[in-house]
């Protein structure tokens, strides 16, 4: 009988917590198409393998109405989750904001002299242009900060409903409430992921600083770069959008590093001036953990299509947020990041800020598991009602044959003889 991944999934969904587990509070947000996608993805897997878990909590951004429709192998999005940045009226905004009207003044920091806003009006994403996306993100954020401050409030009260859901077995979930994860997920590519980045993981740690002010938080941030899009049929037939895209990845990389730099940030703080909310002041590295993934591997192995390697990311993040390897992983991590700081990128010379993300896989022997599961509780039934005794394995090995022959049953005998 051949065994599906989609099968072992639901089979694994029935799986009881076998060790005690050390979880934390946690908030996905996937930005852009790519983010959404893999966002989704994830939320699929989680609830195949354990149901529904209050610990966790998605979020997801997209000016493209597309992001959020049903797709089978995708978790479906409630409206709680999702923020459509959907422009009615982009060009009276553009308009109030070249006026210095009221709190739009602020804008004018960062605008373009010339952008065309109104692209936002059909829902169909950002076009490529991250000003335009960061546009939709302002017009949009007192939506946008209302959505973080209750998926946030919501991760960090969670402690009754966790019991309620687990039962018995909450006895064997440690749960680090002051220390919250949250997993940013975009592509550094488009005009929506790669402009919001710095924003949303700035949002997120001020808002946090507001409702729990003695938590610790992780923000870690999973990066897609243009590689994971160029075979793209799209893409192969318009050189002049992949360039956009690759001159989009470079300008978001640089300020990645920059915003992880926690001795430059320190020596030359920088301020994020939000309407409504207020002047936010970053002096330390924006991202605690940082991984940026391509399609291929340096020994060239290549993944096609981009939504492989959005299934990687969904699962490498499973594995993660969802298993007893993932906080082994962290210890581990901390004392890899010790080594980074002393040991320099030989190149460079600097710090190595950024990482990639890698992946590696279990064989699990399926069919020989099912075979030798088989064959001892055959064995159980010889020895409970055939043989009235327990037998050593050549003496067992003796009964069967005699048995066989006596019944003309042996291998290899003509039936018809």
């Amino acid at each position: 009988m051949a065994v599906t991944i989609r099968a072992l999934e639901e089979l694994v969904g029935q799986l009881q917590l076998a060790e005690r587990v050390e979880v934390a509070p946690t908030l996905v947000i996937g930005l852009g198409g790519s983010g959404t996608w893999t966002a989704r993805r994830l939320k699929k897997l989680m609830r195949q393998r354990y149901g529904i878990i209050p610990l966790i909590r998605f979020l997801f951004l997209d000016c493209d109405q597309g992001a959020f429709t049903s797709q089978p192998e995708l978790a479906d999005v409630q409206d709680a989750e999702k923020v459509a940045m959907f422009i009615r009226n982009p060009e009276q905004i553009w308009q109030e904001v070249q006026e210095g009207i009221g709190e739009r003044a602020k804008w004018r920091d960062w605008l373009p002299e010339q952008l065309n806003v109104g692209i936002l009006r059909g829902a169909r994403g950002a076009g490529g242009i991250r000003p335009v996306g960061r546009f939709a993100l302002f017009a949009s954020l007192q939506e946008v900060w209302g959505r973080l401050n209750s998926a946030l409030r919501d991760i960090l009260a969670i402690e009754q409903q966790l019991r309620t859901t687990l039962g018995d077995q909450a006895e064997r979930v440690t749960v680090h409430y002051s220390e919250p994860r949250i997993y940013i997920v975009r592509s550094l590519c488009g005009g929506t992921g790669s402009s919001l980045f710095l924003d949303i993981a700035v949002l997120v740690r001020h808002c946090l600083r507001q409702i729990a002010p003695d938590a610790q938080p992780s923000i870690v941030g999973v990066f897609f770069l243009p590689s994971v899009f160029a075979g793209e049929p799209t893409l192969r037939s318009n050189i002049a959008f992949l360039s956009i895209l690759q001159a989009n990845g470079y300008a978001a990389l640089k300020e990645l590093e920059h915003f992880c730099d926690g001795e430059a940030l320190k020596s030359q703080p920088f301020t994020f001036r939000y309407p409504q909310i207020g002047d936010v002041t970053v002096n330390a590295p924006v991202y605690d953990e940082d991984f940026v993934v391509e399609n291929g591997t340096p020994d060239g192995r290549i993944l096609s299509r981009k939504e492989e390697v959005f299934e990687m990311v969904a699962r490498s993040l499973l594995v993660d947020i969802g298993s007893p390897f993932g906080s082994r992983l962290r210890s581990a991590r901390a004392n890899i990041e010790t080594v980074l700081q002393m040991d320099h990128c030989p190149q460079t010379g600097k710090v190595r800020l950024i990482h990639s993300l890698g992946m590696t896989s279990v064989a699990v022997p399926i069919a020989e598991i099912v075979n030798r599961g088989a064959l001892q509780r055959l064995r159980q039934f010889l020895t409970d009602h055939a043989l009235g005794q327990e037998l050593s394995a050549s003496e067992l090995e003796r009964e069967v044959n005699e048995f066989l022959q006596a019944n003309q049953l042996e291998e290899g005998r003509d039936r018809h003889a």
